[in-house]
């Protein structure tokens, strides 16, 4: 494969990581912000970092 392909392939790779990041965060703000999921998902994570930092 020649190195110009591989430029263009992990372009691509990247710009489309941050397009599904960006698509998530939409997500997040459009069905999940505000939430009673919001709630669970934050409580969740909050036991989490307890049992890693205390």
């Amino acid at each position: 494969m020649s190195t110009t392909v591989e430029v263009i392939l992990i372009t691509a790779l990247v710009l489309g990581i941050v397009v599904a990041m960006f698509g998530a965060i939409y997500a997040w703000e459009k069905w999940v912000a505000g939430s009673r999921a919001e709630k669970r998902i934050d409580d969740f994570f909050d036991r989490v970092s307890d049992k890693f930092f205390r």
